[in-house]
């Protein structure tokens, strides 16, 4: 049901690739601009006429994003990174409510699609006692220079290396 989509990044010949390599894009009327979305001013004008937006962005470009689209009453859903960040992302949800604005942040692979794919695998099922769900980016047949298939940003996976893993236990931290 969308009427309109604007493709958004800062690099504008990586735009024009992408409008060249899928030219029914540009066929059925998606927009690219150039911006710097490190600039919460520069994006805030975009937001105007925008009902949603979907950030690929690196985890740290995601709290001013999400922050200015609640202040304008825009949707938003982002692919996540970061732990604390997607806390102050959901610690923004009092100025989300208060425009009418809904924030999904750490929708990346998992969590995220993995969970979405999972709750539709046993949605008709009865009640579910436990599910174990494994994702991982661990190619088969690694290949250098990380040996890793990278799925997202090279932010998120360094910062997935360099932080603390948090273990839920049998109910406890």
């Amino acid at each position: 049901g969308a009427t309109a989509l604007t493709l958004v990044d800062a690099d504008g010949a990586a735009l024009a690739r992408c409008l060249a390599e899928l030219p029914w894009l540009g066929e059925a009327g998606v927009r690219a601009r150039a911006l710097d979305l490190s600039d919460p001013a520069a994006f805030a004008p975009l937001l105007a006429d925008t009902e949603a937006v979907f950030s690929a962005l690196p985890y740290f470009l995601n709290l001013p994003v999400a922050e200015a689209c609640s202040r304008a009453g825009v949707h938003y859903v982002d692919l996540g990174g970061n732990t604390d960040i997607v806390r102050r992302t959901l610690g923004l949800d009092p100025l989300a409510r208060a425009s009418g604005a809904c924030l999904v942040p750490d929708c990346g692979l998992a969590p995220g699609l993995a969970a979405t794919v999972a709750m539709a695998a046993i949605a008709d099922m009865a009640p579910v006692e436990s599910l174990r769900i494994r994702v991982g980016g661990l190619p088969q047949h690694p290949r250098p220079p990380l040996d890793y298939s990278l799925f997202f940003s090279v932010h998120g996976l360094i910062n997935e290396y360099m932080g603390e893993a948090v273990v839920l236990r049998g109910g406890e931290l």
